[in-house]
């Protein structure tokens, strides 16, 4: 799959990884972490700190405890020290290549020709200082849907938290936080407003705020593609001709809030 690469906001299903489907690691390690939309707190490997001990990955998606085909064409790597990795997904009957990377300074986001599958094979090789323990974030296995021709010309972070004051017996006040995350005390949102979009962003955009469910939503995917978070989109849809010409497009802005 050819990339645009100046084109900044990307809109992605859901991650094919949650909970509900299984992670088996060939060097330990706390799979969990590589799906838990926590980035910061990271899956290690044991027992693999030379580039030319392989790790094995093995990622199997489910729905309710069923093992469950989906459509993808993205492998995004987030916090990540690796540098040299192939991938493979199973066809029903064996693993098949998907794409090999080597000798990268480090991997985030990899697009292919989109497949079907239930299962991906991760083989992890070289590490970006040679000879460390594989490290990774958060893995994001998903289908890009839309990469918009249209820039922001707004973009305004709007994060929230839950916290709770109190007052000591000397007067000072303590603030108590719950934690979103392992590593963070903050959930992301924010206010992005375009003009003058042409037709097929409209549409795309209407189709989105149509369906009604959750994505992942990538804002500055070329200056910071780790930044990808799983968001729901909590404003009205209103839009507009910019001008009295209408073939100049739309102003449109949208609230989206991290789930």
């Amino acid at each position: 799959m050819i990339i645009d690469p100046t084109k900044e906001i990307r809109i992605y299903t859901k991650n094919c990884i949650d909970s509900d489907g299984t992670i088996a690691s060939s060097h330990g390690g706390t799979t969990s972490y590589l799906c838990d939309r926590d980035n910061g707190l990271l899956w290690e490997s044991s027992g693999a700190r030379r580039d030319a001990l392989p790790v094995t990955l093995t990622i199997t998606f489910k729905v309710n405890g069923t093992e469950t085909e989906f459509e993808i064409n993205t492998l995004g790597l987030l916090n990540a020290n690796i540098r040299a990795l192939k991938a493979e997904y199973w066809n029903g009957a064996a693993y098949v290549d998907l794409f090999s990377n080597e000798e990268q300074d480090g991997i985030d986001f990899t697009y292919f020709g989109e497949v079907t599958t239930s299962r991906i094979r991760l083989t992890l090789t070289k590490t970006v200082l040679p000879n460390r323990e594989k490290q990774i974030g958060e893995i994001i296995i998903a289908r890009l849907r839309y990469i918009l021709e249209s820039g922001a010309t707004s973009y305004d972070l709007i994060y929230r938290d839950k916290r709770a004051s109190y007052q000591f017996g000397n007067g000072a006040q303590g603030i108590a936080y719950t934690r979103a995350l392992a590593s963070r005390i903050n959930r992301y949102g924010a206010r992005v407003s375009f003009e003058m979009i042409p037709r097929t962003d409209y549409e795309k955009l209407l189709s989105l705020k149509d369906e009604g469910e959750p994505f992942l939503f990538q804002p500055e995917a070329v200056s910071s593609p780790e930044d990808i978070f799983l968001v729901n989109w909590t404003s009205a849809f209103a839009a507009k001709y910019s001008t009295l010409y209408k073939g100049n497009g739309y102003d449109l802005t949208m609230e989206v809030s991290e789930v």
